[in-house]
């Protein structure tokens, strides 16, 4: 079994969850914190691929003095 959970988490990094986007039927609100430490920045443009395939009402919020903490309008 440990063999075969190696594996499974080995395949699904090959997942890019822009292949999904246009699944995507309800409202979505992306929040993007620039000075965030755990998710750097070049990860966090990675979500415009995601983001400009969504059809449905979106939005992008972007802060760019927050790190990897609540924003708290959302809390």
């Amino acid at each position: 079994m440990r063999k075969r959970k190696k594996k499974i988490f080995l395949r699904l990094g090959y997942i890019d969850t822009q292949n999904f986007a246009g699944n995507i039927r309800v409202e979505v609100m992306f929040v993007a914190c620039l000075a965030d430490c755990n998710c750097p920045l070049e990860t966090q443009f990675a979500v415009y691929a995601v983001y400009n395939k969504i059809e449905s009402k979106k939005e992008m919020i972007v802060y760019p003095d927050f790190g990897h903490e609540p924003v708290i309008p959302w809390i």
